[in-house]
């Protein structure tokens, strides 16, 4: 007879625990699952503003150099010359390479006659 009750007691209280615990933990579960996706949201948001501040910072590098290349008065007078002019065109290479090697993101440059 004890022992029947002691089971009782015991699976009644197992099943009071369940009850207890699962929604408890659902409810834990939840809300650490909207934490982790508003944490993502936020990490992958600053990572793409700050992918846009180095594109922005790369374009008006590159805007800046192109106007300084432009603005030489070496490359000005290549650009009005004939084709034939091989001293000039030594100028404008030797102002080209000059440029280059000051920018260490820019590989290589191509320079059209107007």
């Amino acid at each position: 007879m004890f022992r029947s009750t002691s089971l009782r007691i015991f699976v009644i209280s197992g099943i009071f625990f369940a009850i207890t615990i699962i929604p408890f933990s659902l409810f834990l579960a939840n809300r650490f699952s909207h934490f982790a996706y508003s944490q993502m949201g936020t990490f992958n948001q600053d990572r793409i503003d700050e992918m846009a501040e180095r594109t922005e910072l790369m374009l008006d590098k590159l805007k800046w150099y192109s106007l300084n290349m432009y603005e030489d008065q070496t490359i000005q007078s290549w650009i009005y010359a004939s084709a034939d002019n091989l001293l000039q065109n030594a100028g404008t290479m030797r102002v080209l390479t000059k440029s280059l090697s000051n920018e260490p993101f820019i590989e290589s440059a191509y320079l059209f006659p107007g």
